[in-house]
């Protein structure tokens, strides 16, 4: 009996693991600067670039999102932007949440990677047209 109850309890345990093993993970990005974009998610091991989940590289202005389900639920997951085709480029990353996320990416001309990746989607300027006037109404009586 008490063999049945751990192959049980082992079995259990196994079929967790592999249900919990990955995580669905999407990341919008926006391109808030003037030049194109590389932006990358990937697995943040320490040493290494890690696994490489999702990729695309993006024009100014161009928004994106990058998912992927399998993004390992133990291990951290990073956004990366850099500049494509530079791969002497060092990128700024930022660790990304489980789940949705989105990010703006703005030119920073105090961080040593040129990049600022700020948290939320900015929304381009509001548009600076006037609203038409019309005439008041007319009475007819």
């Amino acid at each position: 009996m008490r063999t049945r109850t751990l192959v049980s309890f082992g079995l259990l345990l196994g079929s967790l693991a592999l249900t919990g093993c990955s995580g669905i993970m999407e990341v919008t990005v926006r391109n808030a600067t003037k030049s194109p974009i590389t932006a990358t998610v990937r697995v943040d091991r320490v040493g290494s670039r890690g696994t490489l989940l999702a990729s695309d590289t993006l024009n100014p202005g161009q928004q994106t999102t990058l998912s992927t389900d399998l993004a390992p639920q133990l291990e951290y997951v990073e956004l990366s932007i850099g500049r494509p085709g530079d791969l002497g480029d060092i990128p700024a990353t930022k660790r990304v949440p489980r789940g949705k996320s989105s990010w703006t990416i703005a030119a920073d001309a105090d961080s040593w990677t040129g990049f600022a990746i700020l948290e939320g989607i900015d929304d381009p300027a509001p548009s600076t047209t006037m609203p038409s006037t019309t005439s008041p109404p007319s009475s007819h009586d």
